[in-house]
């Protein structure tokens, strides 16, 4: 390998960084709205390191933390959430 880091340090720090980024915009907006459920979705939440970390960090905060399970938290996600409102506004009569 070439000189400098090595290239796992470098993606652990990233990730580390990511997570850190996530857990303090996270705990600052459920401090100040008084949230204690948090939600995590979204293609970032495909890696596990990420998920684990922040999951973790969250739960030791006293947060009561969900994820996707029978879905998928990517765009296939989304897709389901979009047809479900539609579904949803249509029963209603809205649409």
């Amino acid at each position: 390998m070439g000189k400098g880091l090595d290239k796992r340090i470098i993606a652990t720090k990233f990730h580390n960084t990511v997570a850190h980024a996530i857990i303090i915009v996270v705990g600052k907006i459920s401090l100040i709205n008084n949230i204690r459920k948090i939600v995590l979705s979204g293609g970032v939440f495909q890696n596990s390191y990420l998920t684990e970390k922040v999951m973790n960090s969250m739960r030791a905060e006293g947060l009561s933390v969900y994820i996707n399970e029978l879905v998928p938290c990517n765009d296939a996600g989304i897709s389901l959430g979009q047809a479900y409102i539609l579904r949803e506004r249509i029963k209603a009569g809205i649409i």
